[in-house]
């Protein structure tokens, strides 16, 4: 085949994907996204909605075709095909009553706090980690580091707690330590009002859409990613992201959670992983968790990952704040 017939061929292929796909799926912005634009996405008054005098720069991104195909629902959340490649799984979870049942999340603002250098208009990837990757990270931002993060301590008692190795059914005779790493974490914070209190960080970029579609966004491009590397894949690969609240209680109350969700068969590691002690409360954390089925995938090697991003993702995110600085009207 001819150049000139390949690039026919190629023009119509990507037009016929982009004809199939679900824009309700994906961020309204999106098909106007143009190419090499890097002052596309401008700072925007949250009050009025109209764009102000000056842009704010951002790395423009190549923009690639996504087809995003809706399968129905998964458990009051969305499942959706991406590129005939594989599924992308969205659940709402609320740790307190241990279901999937939606929430008031789209209520809320989130922000996303980094340091300069990957601040989010200037960068032109995200970062994940598994729960172990943050057990055990080296930063300044004190709170990055949690050494309970994702893992859950039980010492012997006397209750009805089944499936855990070395144990009886009905009681636990033994100090256990569960962790759970099979599975990468993505972080935001609610942000209540107009003010960033008590900074931590040196930049921070409002969310302008909800969490549904952000996780829908993130486990797209996490996907697209594990594709390129996964070294075994099985019929279509599911990537499941499970977002929702933090919930901040003591160790015993965690155990509880952890036991509670055992015994009704409620994902207890969701039930870890959603959870933190109350002296990370002033986080206000949404998390997203992003899970595999049908990759072949090394978790321990990659504690870390760090993802392209789509421009899709990009039009999520909204103006970047710099630590001390706040909109005037």
């Amino acid at each position: 085949m001819g150049k000139g017939k390949r690039v026919k061929a190629e023009r119509k292929k990507r037009a016929a994907r982009e004809k199939s796909q679900n824009i309700s799926l994906l961020h309204p912005s999106l098909p106007n996204y143009p190419e090499d634009v890097p002052d596309y996405l401008r700072r925007v008054s949250a009050k009025s909605g109209k764009a102000l005098a000056s842009p704010q720069k951002w790395r423009a991104l190549p923009k690639e075709p996504i087809d995003l195909r809706l399968n129905g629902m998964a458990r009051d959340g969305i499942a959706a095909t991406v590129n005939d490649k594989f599924q992308v799984l969205i659940s709402p979870f609320c740790v307190e009553e241990l279901s999937f049942e939606k929430e008031s999340y789209n209520d809320c603002k989130l922000v996303k706090g980094s340091e300069k250098a990957f601040a989010a208009n200037k960068t032109v990837t995200f970062r994940i980690g598994t729960a172990k990757y943050y057990r055990n990270i080296k930063s300044k931002i004190r709170s990055q580091r949690d050494p309970n993060e994702g893992s859950i301590s039980l010492g012997p008692c006397d209750i009805d707690i089944p499936n855990i190795e070395g144990t009886k059914y009905g009681s636990l005779n033994a100090n256990v330590s569960i962790n759970y790493d099979k599975g990468y974490i993505y972080s935001c914070s609610i942000l209540e009002g107009e003010k960033i209190e008590a900074p931590e960080y040196e930049t921070y970029t409002v969310f302008n859409a909800s969490p549904q579609r952000i996780a829908l966004a993130l486990g797209t491009d996490v996907g697209s990613h594990l594709m390129k590397k996964a070294v075994k894949i099985s019929g279509l690969p599911k990537i499941r992201v499970f977002y929702g609240k933090v919930q901040y209680i003591d160790n015993e109350n965690r155990t509880e959670q952890y036991i509670s969700a055992e015994i009704a068969s409620q994902r207890p590691d969701l039930a870890t992983i959603f959870t933190k002690t109350p002296d990370y409360s002033d986080q206000k954390e949404i998390r997203f968790f992003i899970t595999v089925d049908g990759l072949l995938w090394d978790f321990e090697s990659n504690r870390s990952l760090t993802v392209a991003m789509s421009p899709n993702f990009q039009c999520h995110f909204g103006y970047t704040y710099w630590a001390g600085e706040y909109e005037r009207h």
